[in-house]
C-alpha cells in the first residue's frame, strides 16, 4: 500500500537548476514500472492457482487488454534484464 502512496502523492525534490529534457520523469517512471512489476508478480501467481486472465484483471481492476500487455513486457524485459522507461532517450 505504500508503494502505491508514494506513486500517487510522490515527495518532489525543487531541482537546483534545470536539468536535461526528461529527466526528472525517470524517478516517476520508475516507481510505476515497479508498481506494474508487482501487479505481474501477483497476476502471475493467480495464474498458478488457475484463474484465467479475464478474472485476474477483473480482480486487479485493469482491463485484460492491459494485463497482457504488462505481463508480455515483464516476460521481455526479464529475458533482457533492462528495466523499459518511457518517453525519449
Amino acid at each position: 500500500m505504500r508503494r502505491l502512496h508514494d506513486l500517487c502523492n510522490p515527495r518532489r525534490a525543487k531541482p537546483s537548476e534545470p536539468s536535461r529534457r526528461g529527466f526528472s520523469q525517470q524517478p516517476q517512471r520508475r516507481r510505476e514500472e515497479a508498481l506494474r512489476s508487482r501487479i505481474v508478480t501477483l497476476s502471475l501467481g493467480l495464474d498458478d492457482l488457475g484463474y484465467p486472465l479475464e478474472a485476474r484483471a477483473q480482480r486487479l481492476w485493469l482491463s485484460s487488454r492491459t494485463l497482457r500487455q504488462w505481463e508480455y513486457d515483464y516476460r521481455y524485459r526479464t529475458l533482457r534484464q533492462q528495466p523499459v522507461l518511457l518517453g525519449r532517450p
